[in-house]
C-alpha cells in the first residue's frame, strides 16, 4: 500500500512539473497574464483577442532550444452581456511536436468591470485527471483577478492553487501551487516566427510544494488585444528551463 501510494505522489509531482515545464501549466501561466487589463475608456480592453475565430499557435521548447509540443488556441465564442460584461470560450487542441493532436480541452474567460477573472480549476482539472485516472482529483485556488492600466513597477496579486488527490473521500496527497513576486518590469519589442510584437514584461516565481518543493521564476511578454508572445521559465539556479514563443496567429478584422 505505501509503495502505492508513494509511487501515485511521485505520479502527480511529475504531472504538475511537466505541466509547468510543457503545455498545461504553461497553459495556466498564459491565461494568468491573459486576463490583464489596460485602457480604461474600453470596459474589456485586454491582453486577449476578445474576437471569435481568433487563433494563437504555440510552440514549446526544451532547455536546449528543442522544439517538445504545440498548441492551438481558438477563440470560439464571445457573449456580450447587458452589465457591460463579457465572455470567451477557448477551445485548445494540444499537439505532439509533428502537429498531431494528443488532446483537447476548453476553458472560460470573463471580463467584468475592467477586470478578467478565470477559474484556473477549469484548465487543469482534465490534465490532472488523466494523469491520476485512479484517484479522486479536487483542484481550488484563486480566482484569476487583475488590474487594469498595468504600470512599470506594479506589483500584481499572488494566486494559490491546491490539489488534493485521493480515494473512497479520503485525502492521500495534497500539492500547492504558488505564484508570487509578480512584477510589471516595462515595454520591450519581442520577434517570433507569428512576427514583431510590442510587449509589457511581467516576471514572478511559481512554487511547487508537497514532499518535494520546486522553485522555478517566470519571465513573460504579452501584447496588448493579443496575449501571450513569448515565455522563459527559469529553475532556481537561474539556468533556462523551457521556452514557450507565439509560432502562428490568425486575426479576425
Amino acid at each position: 500500500m505505501f509503495s502505492s501510494l508513494r509511487g501515485q505522489m511521485i505520479q502527480l509531482t511529475k504531472s504538475a512539473d511537466t505541466m509547468l515545464h510543457q503545455k498545461h501549466l504553461i497553459l495556466l501561466l498564459i491565461l494568468t497574464i491573459f486576463c490583464s487589463t489596460l485602457l480604461a475608456q474600453d470596459p474589456c480592453a485586454t491582453y486577449f483577442p476578445f474576437k471569435e475565430k481568433t487563433v494563437l499557435g504555440y510552440s514549446y521548447f526544451d532547455k536546449k532550444g528543442k522544439l517538445t509540443s504545440k498548441s492551438v488556441h481558438t477563440v470560439d465564442q464571445v457573449t456580450s452581456r447587458g452589465d457591460g460584461s463579457i465572455s470567451a470560450t477557448i477551445e485548445i487542441q494540444n499537439q505532439d511536436k509533428k502537429g498531431k493532436e494528443v488532446s483537447s480541452a476548453s476553458y472560460e474567460v470573463n471580463c467584468v468591470n475592467n477586470s478578467l477573472q478565470m477559474n484556473i480549476t477549469e484548465v487543469m482539472a482534465p490534465n490532472m485527471k488523466a494523469s491520476l485516472e485512479n484517484l479522486e482529483i479536487d483542484i481550488s485556488g484563486d480566482t484569476f483577478e487583475l488590474p487594469a492600466n498595468l504600470k512599470n513597477g506594479q506589483e500584481l496579486p499572488d494566486i494559490h492553487t491546491e490539489i488534493k488527490a485521493g480515494t473512497n473521500g479520503v485525502t492521500i496527497i495534497t500539492m500547492a501551487i504558488d505564484h508570487t513576486n509578480r512584477l510589471v518590469e516595462g515595454k520591450e519589442k519581442v520577434s517570433t516566427e507569428a512576427g514583431t510584437f510590442d510587449c509589457i514584461k511581467i516576471s514572478y516565481d511559481v512554487g511547487l510544494n508537497m514532499l518535494i518543493s520546486k522553485n522555478y521564476r517566470i519571465i513573460s511578454w504579452y501584447s496588448e488585444n493579443l496575449g501571450l508572445v513569448k515565455q522563459e521559465t527559469y529553475n532556481k539556479r537561474g539556468q533556462l528551463e523551457s521556452k514557450t514563443e507565439l509560432s502562428g496567429l490568425k486575426r479576425v478584422k
